[in-house]
């Protein structure tokens, strides 16, 4: 009796899922691995990778491969009649069917693919029994839930790649992620005659981010691209989950819709599994176990039940950098959560638990973010950013005036980050706040200020610090006037009025002396000694310097030393101490890194640049000035910006590119309009004999010609038109040239892979490695700086 070697030839093409495929063809035909489970949430892809992988490897198994769908079999007693059916067997005299399907087994060297076993998960002691009657028997097995047998291989199938969020691409760019590719093939599909254009692209990929890469959900919503624009259909569906019924016929009516695919999942689950399902939904991004014993409080065996939403693909297990287990849930999952707990009674009470928890944790924080726990602290606190911006939002709802203390600790955190889009944070919590007449409410301003001021939005911060001022010598609190006059002093020294801010400085530096708080005393003794330095009071500065960084040393507050020893670098530097400069100015960058804090980073590799230039040593120089301004860029610092500009303007003045010194100080000039912050006195100087050299050289009207182009200076392209003459000539090698020369002619990653003969997977290992080489992170820019620096070669014509 011949078995039918039987798998569906799928309609579409496979995307991505290479490094599944890779691991698939690995493990399938090894001898030793008997039993393989794709396992992941509703509508990831499983069946499809299933089939791929059939196809790949039936012809190592001298039998061939059998696909088996189980979608519509619901009852375990079902199963072995089913396989049966399928092998086209029946019982063989007196045996029982097991026996029969066993006996016929056993003489095949087969590979049997049971699709959607989640349905009859009970059924793993048949399949053990059936790999014990058959010892050439391989099973791979596609379920949301692990089968957890022995001998099982478990291989997690997630959603498809996606592209980033940071920074818009093209169309043609798209096509480099599996599930914006996958859209736009369907899109094309079902409208071949309307094609896509660059105005898709970001309404493209915002879809498939909000549908998790699921290609279930995007095959779904691309269908109805025959009727709406991609921008039409972001804008219908509010958010992941209304993705429309009507899916293909032939799929199953639990996948006719991604809810009713979640749905169906979650109907299978105990009443406790639903409970604790519930109460995660609460949880944000990501949480620890901890956190979720704390919310799930009252609820029995709260570990094993989690464990078993991991195991039913609800719950994502993951294992952070540093060896933490966290857990998560995909965002589509995620909502429908949500909208089954907001249907609970005990809602309310499940987001005020939460919101205690996080709260709670930031509060235990609090006075380590100031010692030698700082650093890891703040990583706490970062791993959990999404569930305290969370539990703040509650508050701010619900619970202000029980929350008002915890307001300056986390102004604090989020100081130390400098993340742009905390404004909002900021200003809510001083807007919940302002009816408050306490010491908290003053510390809430001053770290508020400090915020405000580090964004650049100099009026706004001033304000905010001379509230705290008055409010703090209303109360007559000590500490408080103490941190509002150092806050006040601040906007004095970014206004230029040095003279002012070190009155203002020196008042607050006897109050915390005079408190012996000596965290507070460091940071008012190191700016008073940047203001002293824009006096020209360098050895004062200098011994201010080294004070503040001894105290923040003792204390083990590392941002605060990143500080001291940053401004111990510039005395050192104007004293023309390269080395010791390099010294300190090494030793603050190690602490930033320590930290993960970019802006620190920046500052460091700034100071690294000029004591480079300082050593006649330019292309060291622009190495740690463009890293810098990166940074900086990233942090959408005005200012810090401008100064950038202007130490790369010195780098050109030093190289006698003065068309280009002169057009990046005219935009330098531009951004510190922009800010309202004028450039350090200890800088003019420098810069007004830059441009009044440059005037001499070019004369009158290249000079004015170049200051205008400066004005109009994309940011985007400082680093890609600096002349060519100062850029080392990249070690790429000869597979590297060949792909920046495809690239350059706009060739997509599949097209290169076909032309080199190459996989894809090879070609974005490549492409990764050119990008470092290049110090670029697009395909446009790679393209860029290959034709400026000539790095393209002349391909033959590959037959």
């Amino acid at each position: 009796m011949g078995i039918p070697r039987h798998i569906p030839l799928p309609v579409t093409p496979l995307l991505g899922r290479i490094q599944e495929m890779a691991q698939l063809e690995q493990l399938l035909p090894d001898p030793t691995i008997r039993l393989v489970t794709l396992a992941g949430p509703g509508g990831a892809g499983k069946t499809r990778l299933a089939l791929e992988a059939g196809r790949t490897v039936c012809e190592q198994f001298a039998d061939g491969a059998l696909f088996v769908s189980l979608a519509h079999v619901y009852d375990v007693d079902l199963v072995l009649p089913t396989l049966a059916q399928a092998f086209n067997i029946s019982r063989l005299g007196n045996q029982s069917l097991l026996a029969s399907v066993g006996a016929w087994l056993a003489e095949q060297e087969l590979l049997l693919i049971l699709d959607n076993l989640e349905q009859v998960i009970d059924v793993t002691s048949l399949l053990v029994q059936l790999l014990a009657l058959a010892p050439k028997l391989t099973i791979l097995a596609t379920s949301r839930e692990v089968l957890n047998v022995q001998g099982e291989y478990r291989l997690p199938v997630p959603p498809l790649s996606l592209p980033p969020t940071s920074q818009p691409l093209a169309i043609e760019q798209l096509s480099e992620f599996s599930a914006t590719r996958l859209f736009i093939e369907r899109a094309k599909a079902a409208r071949p005659h309307i094609p896509l254009n660059a105005n898709d692209a970001q309404s493209i990929a915002t879809i498939c981010q909000r549908l998790d890469g699921l290609p279930l959900a995007i095959e779904l919503v691309a269908a109805y691209t025959k009727v709406f624009t991609p921008q039409e259909l972001l804008n219908r569906f509010s958010y992941s989950l209304d993705v429309p019924v009507g899916g293909a016929r032939d799929l199953p009516n639990r996948q006719q819709t991604l809810r009713q695919c979640i749905d169906w999942s979650y109907q299978r689950l105990t009443a406790e599994e639903q409970t604790v399902f519930c109460y995660l939904s609460v949880l944000v991004s990501s949480w620890t176990m901890a956190a979720v014993e704390q919310m799930c409080a009252g609820q029995a065996n709260v570990v094993a039940t989690v464990l078993a939403l991991v195991n039913k693909s609800l719950v994502v297990e993951q294992t952070t950098h540093d060896g933490q287990t966290r857990f998560t849930m995909l965002q589509t999952i995620a909502e429908f959560a949500r909208e089954q707990a907001v249907l609970r009674e005990d809602f309310q009470t499940i987001c005020q638990r939460h919101a205690r928890y996080y709260l709670q944790m930031v509060a235990q924080a609090a006075p380590h973010l100031r010692d030698q726990q700082q650093a890891h602290w703040l990583r706490q606190l970062d791993a959990e950013q999404g569930n305290i911006y969370a539990a703040l939002q509650w508050t701010l709802d619900h619970a202000v005036a029980e929350s008002i203390e915890l307001f300056p600790a986390i102004n604090l955190w989020i100081t130390y980050r400098r993340r742009h889009g905390d404004v909002w944070w900021i200003e809510r919590m001083l807007e919940a706040s302002s009816t408050i007449r306490s010491g908290a409410r003053v510390e809430t301003l001053s770290t508020a200020g400090w915020f405000i001021l580090n964004q650049g939005l100099f009026a706004q911060a001033e304000t905010i610090f001379e509230q705290a001022l008055s409010l703090a010598r209303a109360l007559q609190i000590p500490m408080s006037i103490g941190l509002a006059l150092h806050g006040v002093g601040e906007i004095a020294y970014h206004r230029g009025d040095y003279a002012q801010a070190i009155t203002l400085y020196e008042e607050s530096v006897q109050i915390f002396e005079q408190l012996d708080d000596h965290n507070e005393l460091a940071w008012s003794l190191d700016h008073l000694g940047r203001a002293c330095i824009q006096q020209g009071q360098w050895k004062r500065a200098a011994l201010l310097f080294a004070r503040a960084h001894q105290l923040f040393s003792r204390l083990g507050h590392l941002w605060g030393d990143a500080f001291a020893l940053n401004h111990c670098g510039i005395v050192a530097a104007a004293q023309q101490d390269y080395d010791q400069a390099q010294r300190f100015i090494e030793a603050s960058i190690a602490i930033a890194e320590q930290l993960h804090d970019p802006w620190h980073r920046a500052e460091g590799l700034h100071q690294l640049g000029l004591i480079a230039l300082a050593r006649q040593q330019p292309d060291q120089a622009l190495t740690s000035l463009y890293e810098s301004f990166n940074l900086r860029r990233q942090h959408q610092l005005l200012p810090m910006i401008a100064s950038s500009l202007e130490a790369l303007a010195r780098v050109a003045q030093a190289q006698q590119h003065w068309s280009w010194a002169v057009q990046l100080s005219s935009r330098a000039d531009t951004l510190r309009l922009q800010s309202g912050e004028p450039m350090p006195a200890t800088e003019q100087r420098i810069q007004q004999h830059l441009l009044d050299e440059a005037k001499r050289l070019l004369g009158e009207q290249h000079y004015q010609h170049d200051w205008e182009q400066g004005q109009q200076l994309e940011l985007d392209m400082v680093t890609l038109r600096q002349p060519t003459t100062q850029h080392p000539t990249p070690l790429l090698t000869k597979r590297e040239h060949e792909l920046l020369t495809l690239i350059a002619q706009g060739k997509s990653n599949s097209e290169i892979a076909l032309e080199l003969v190459l996989s894809p997977f090879t070609v974005n290992n490549h492409l990764r490695a050119i990008y470092r080489k290049l110090g670029v992170s697009t395909r446009s820019a790679a393209a860029y700086i290959a034709r400026e620096r000539g790095l393209l070669e002349s391909l033959e014509p590959r037959v």
